[in-house]
């Protein structure tokens, strides 16, 4: 009996030993593996939709700290001040900037860090605040406006040219036959219904800008459905630019001011179309692979001959 007595005092003592090593041990792992963090601020008026406490901060696509606290400037509630801790090995330059960007198709953001030497017009740096850019859709989206502009000045061109189209005085005026005089009023009844499909196109994209403006952030779905968007009022829009090239050559000699007007609709069509293709080029580029989309099929005017 007491023989067993003595075997279970040391087996205790000698257990409880062996779990005071290990977690001594693992007290000095921790120790000697514990990541140092430097906190930084980063500044922005706008969106943060998406990012949360606890989202991770990139750099070069490594993951190099977290969000550590997010928060409303009180004294100009227009800024939101976001704190992010990052591994304090990695040096932060004066080239170093913030943008936010979407993780694939879940929706969350993350900050991504990253060197912009070459970058015009950079804001001013303070102390342990790095400046916040438009993400990459940002700055895709914020020139759609511009194309907006185009459309709608090409839209009210169009509309003065269907309002002055008098068939019944260019009939007086020019010199043709009933079957072309009838080609004529076909095609100049084209570009009326396409003068009233643009103008719907119009419409729906200024809304979803308008929104997509409201949420910030672009997510993979959104850009999905602005490709769509913006393919189908390519589309539209080579139509018109097809149709306006047919009534020129239609009274091509008979009136030249109206030629020329007719022209002149057709190049800002075309800048229109070339314009809406280049953004829709630029969206495909930086979608990643998880994001589905469909690619025009039909060549714009300015290639067909």
């Amino acid at each position: 009996m007491e023989s067993k007595l003595k075997y279970f005092i040391v087996g205790s003592i000698f257990f409880t030993f062996l779990a005071g090593f290990v977690y001594v041990s693992l007290l000095l792992y921790k120790g000697f593996n514990k990541t140092e963090y430097n906190t930084y601020e980063i500044e922005t008026t706008l969106s943060v939709n998406g990012l949360d406490v606890g989202s991770p901060v990139k750099y070069k696509g490594v993951t190099v700290g977290k969000v550590s606290k997010i928060e409303i400037d009180w004294d100009n509630p227009s800024k939101i001040k976001i704190y992010v801790d990052i591994d304090k090995r990695l040096k932060i330059s004066d080239d170093v900037y913030a943008t936010l960007e979407m993780q694939g198709i879940t929706g969350l953001a993350f900050v991504d860090l990253e060197e912009y030497k070459n970058l015009k017009n950079k804001p001013k740096r303070e102390p342990n605040k790095i400046p916040l850019l438009p993400s990459t859709f940002q700055q895709i989206t914020n020139k759609i406006p511009d194309i907006l502009l185009e459309s709608n000045n090409l839209l009210k061109d169009l509309r003065t040219l269907i309002r002055n189209f008098d068939m019944v005085e260019l009939n007086k005026t020019i010199k043709t036959t009933d079957e072309t005089l009838l080609t004529l009023q076909e095609t100049l009844e084209k570009i009326n219904s396409n003068f009233d499909t643009l103008t719907q196109k119009y419409s729906d994209l200024a809304q979803q800008i308008s929104e997509l403006t409201k949420n910030g952030n672009l997510s993979l779905e959104q850009a999905n459905k602005l490709i769509k968007e913006l393919q189908s009022t390519a589309e539209s829009y080579k139509e018109l630019a097809l149709e306006l090239k047919s009534l020129s050559k239609e009274v091509k000699g008979q009136i030249p001011s109206l030629e020329n007007s007719i022209q002149n609709l057709s190049i800002k069509a075309e800048k229109v179309i070339l314009n809406i293709d280049t953004m829709i080029k630029k969206l495909q580029k930086e979608a990643s692979s998880d994001f589905i989309i469909q690619k025009t099929t039909k060549p714009a005017p300015v290639e067909e001959k």
